[in-house]
């Protein structure tokens, strides 16, 4: 009954820090907890005027690797071209299959790379809380987002040997495919997109966590006031360029329908995590039942021939 539940519906979590610069997406049995996060299309894409917060080039910031930027040192590249993708394995349910989001985007204006780096950065060992009675938390305004545009009917996988797996368009510039690819992404996947208004890209590499996450406590099941004024432990895999955990809440009402991800907590790889006061009341609502998913992440920014790619990988225990 849980894991029906849990494959039938999938509501997107709401960033409140992000709610106007988020749109949420629901999609397939996976049961992914994600949102698609771009930043908004604010302020005309000007280049910053302080560029002492940039990170360093080619660098390795908490959670986030970004590539490409050897040749910025002042932090004025820009780009009117982002591709913006997740990639997610849940192994409990289908260990040899995933599912792939990809939207293909396009500002009016060229756009700071140093602006997607900024706010593609986690906020790491943080936790939201998103209140399941209150809808999806508006709509915001969609002139704030660059626009979709056509990269081909289909973008494909590729590894050394040839194509691995076709993904179609469900519209304009997105393309997605759930509980669909043909296996485990290889370890040298590629992406390449023909191209169409949005430019030709010929072979991007891939990457998704290389280790499943492994719980040390609490055991599997719905939570308790013991387990949740314990800490959280997993084998930690703390030095992975790019790499952070989360712990998302999965919450079920008392007749163990789905209800929706009340709790996400995006943390340091380090094998520990004690709950925030506010959290274990979110968590203690007696009108649900709560369990806890363990996730392991990879989140990075390439900047390649003028485009900007943010790959976001997720592989759940």
């Amino acid at each position: 009954m849980i894991e029906a539940a849990t494959k039938a519906l999938v509501v997107s979590v709401v960033i409140f820090s992000f709610i106007q610069n988020t749109r949420p997406r629901a999609c397939g049995g996976s049961s992914s907890s994600e949102t698609e996060e771009l930043p908004p299309n604010e302020g005309g894409g000007s280049v910053p005027d302080d560029t002492s917060e940039l990170p360093p080039n080619d660098s390795v910031i908490p959670g986030l690797t970004v590539t490409g930027l050897e040749n910025d040192p002042t932090g004025v590249f820009t780009s009117p071209w982002l591709v913006n993708m997740f990639l997610f394995r849940n192994t409990a349910f289908n260990p040899l299959t995933g599912d792939a989001f990809v939207e293909l985007l396009q500002y009016e204006n060229d756009f700071p790379v140093s602006t997607h780096v900024d706010f593609y950065t986690p906020a790491l060992d943080t936790c939201f809380i998103r209140d399941l009675t209150s809808g999806d938390g508006g709509n915001p305004d969609d002139t704030n987002f660059p626009f979709h545009v056509s990269g081909g009917s289909t973008i494909t996988i590729n590894t050394a040997s040839g194509p691995w797996t076709n993904i179609f368009s469900s519209n304009p510039g997105i393309y997605e495919v759930n509980d669909g690819l043909p296996g485990v992404l290889p370890t040298d996947a590629t992406l390449s997109i023909p191209g169409d208004q949005f430019p030709n890209v010929p072979a991007y590499p891939l990457a998704v966590p290389s280790d499943v996450p492994v719980r040390i406590a609490p055991l599997p099941g719905f939570l308790t006031a013991a387990d949740l004024a314990a800490p959280f432990t997993w084998e930690a895999r703390p030095d992975v360029p790019g790499g952070y955990f989360q712990i998302v809440g999965i919450a079920f009402d008392l007749q163990k329908n789905f209800v929706g991800f009340p709790v996400v907590c995006t943390l340091v790889d380090d094998g520990e995590f004690t709950m925030p006061t506010d959290v274990v009341e979110a968590f203690t609502d007696s009108s649900l039942n709560v369990s806890a998913r363990f996730e392991r992440v990879l989140d990075r920014v390439d900047y390649i021939d003028g485009i900007v790619f943010h790959q976001r990988s997720v592989l759940t225990e």
